[in-house]
């Protein structure tokens, strides 16, 4: 699925403040609908587009005994999305 982007940000990129995020080309890409759709790292010869969803939708997926990232979750215990978005 395709979503038009129609702007971006640079502010709440993982800590970074938004004057070095904008420096260093790394912004969040926002889709026609106002959520945020993809990351865009500039590098010297292209941009990679990384989306949001593969990381979110792994933890989303996740069940009570599985494993993410060496933790294992148990039947109590939320899952809590650290990422930022």
């Amino acid at each position: 699925m395709d979503i038009p982007i129609t702007s971006q940000t640079y502010e709440g990129i993982r800590g970074l403040e938004a004057d070095v995020a904008e420096l260093y080309g790394i912004a969040i890409q926002i889709g026609d609908d106002g959520r945020p759709v993809r990351y865009a790292y500039k590098y010297p010869h292209t941009v990679k587009y990384p989306t949001l969803r593969p990381c979110l939708n792994a933890l989303v997926r996740a069940k009570a005994g599985h494993q993410i990232l060496g933790k294992d979750f148990g039947d109590t215990e939320p899952l809590q999305l650290s990422r930022a978005i």
